[in-house]
């Protein structure tokens, strides 16, 4: 892999990292750094952001400024990016999977693709005197929140106890339980700020799990761009929050390069700087919502999983199945490439761990569901429902369900654990 593109080809994007920038700076950037990638024979398009009717101009600007000079000669008018909008901006399962399918055209055939994921939450910005306002926006003289979804979040809908808000349900589980008190807690101007960021590292992740779980089956380039837009009178802004380069080269997959805000919204530190955005990183450790000493590193894993009982026998026995010895290979590719590239596994340990997880699971569930036992907070619901499923005879059916049931909940593992538990599982 080294020598398949520059080595910085995305730096000069990262330098925007964290700074609140005009949308048609930030999108030349995206453009340029799909450029520098590689030399391919053909391009794609996914935009997934928020259904909020403000997100207008960030959707011109992307097909102005990306997606029209990079593919017009290869498609005619307004039929070049694959779009998803819905509440928050959420990535949807499987629609990764889609927009790669409907761009494979000519390299279905022969030669490369690049497909370019622009990811972006949003956050409104209202001017009051001298000071700015964030969280909010004048939608048609009217003060309202904005994100209207990531406030109701904070807030919680009305009826969710009584009507299913399946947005909702998603986001919090995404989120997780600590994330979302710190978020809560948070009393200051810029919660919002935060809230946008995480769900955007968030749903980054989840690309980054459906990549690798169903990866393209032609020689791709995946560009993932992750922003939070400011909504304002006036153009519009966009804050980078994340960059990723994925290449799949029909068997094998590798993370070339990356750089990313955190996940934490502790670790998060927003200010404004001449009147703009500019949001940093603390050096905290982790980034997730389970701190369980025992299992920071890869003796503890061993220690827990030897006292799992029943399920430890699915662990062991599933970890000699011929299919999980090729996954294991496969995330030692993985961490292989990383390690060229001088990036730390448990930079994306979660999001390959959760892929890996997923792919085990359509073989061996009750392999993958003892994982979400191993990896499950003592006295967790998560844990004891899965203790009392292992302590009587556990059919392919059942262990399936209840990892569809729990496996998002990894979304608030420690990325030191995952780190730890990929070590443990998999000798990565």
């Amino acid at each position: 892999m080294r020598g398949t593109v520059p080595a910085n080809a995305l730096a000069p994007l990262a330098r925007w990292l964290g700074r609140e920038a005009a949308l048609d700076v930030v999108h030349g950037e995206v453009r340029r750094a799909a450029q520098s990638l590689a030399t391919v024979a053909e391009y794609g398009m996914c935009l997934i952001t928020c259904a909020d009717e403000f997100q207008g101009e960030l959707r011109a600007s992307f097909d102005r400024d990306v997606a029209a000079p990079l593919m017009s000669s290869l498609t005619l008018q307004q039929r070049r990016i694959f779009s998803i909008s819905n509440l928050g901006g959420r990535v949807e399962p499987g629609s990764l999977e889609l927009a790669n399918d409907h761009f494979t055209v000519r390299t279905a055939k022969s030669g490369a693709k690049t497909l370019v994921v622009e990811i972006a939450a949003h956050v409104g910005k209202v001017v009051d005197g001298h000071d700015a306002v964030f969280g909010t926006l004048d939608r048609f003289g009217v003060r309202s929140p904005c994100c209207g979804a990531l406030t109701l979040l904070l807030e919680k809908p009305r009826s969710a106890d009584t009507v299913r808000y399946p947005w909702f349900e998603q986001l919090s589980a995404f989120f997780g339980a600590d994330r979302l008190a710190t978020l809560r807690a948070d009393t200051g101007p810029l919660r919002l700020v935060r809230t946008a960021v995480v769900h955007t590292v968030l749903q980054v992740e989840t690309a980054i799990v459906d990549l690798l779980r169903d990866p393209p089956r032609s020689p791709t380039h995946v560009l993932i761009v992750a922003l939070v837009v400011v909504n304002q009178r006036g153009p519009d802004t966009a804050l980078l929050v994340g960059a990723h380069h994925l290449h799949f080269d029909g068997k094998a997959v590798a993370i070339v390069d990356g750089t990313s805000l955190r996940a934490r919204p502790d670790a998060l530190v927003p200010e404004l700087e001449s009147g703009r955005l500019r949001v940093g990183s603390t050096a905290l450790a982790g980034d997730g919502g389970q701190h369980d000493a025992e299992l920071s590193g890869r003796a503890g894993v061993a220690r827990r999983a030897a006292a799992l009982g029943p399920a430890e026998r699915a662990l062991r026995l599933g970890s000699s199945a011929p299919e999980l010895v090729a996954e294991a290979e496969r995330v030692r590719g993985l961490a292989r490439v990383l390690a060229v590239r001088s990036i730390d596994l448990e930079t994306y340990a979660r999001p390959i761990l959760r892929s890996t997880l997923q792919r085990a699971a359509r073989t061996h569930p009750e392999f993958a569901a003892a994982v979400l036992l191993l990896t499950a907070n003592r006295g967790a619901p998560r844990a004891n429902e899965l203790r009392a499923c292992f302590a009587r005879p556990l059919n392919e059916a059942d262990a399936q369900r209840m990892f569809q049931r729990f496996e998002r909940e990894l979304f608030e593992l420690d990325v030191l654990v995952a780190r730890a538990v990929l070590g443990f599982l998999f000798d990565a």
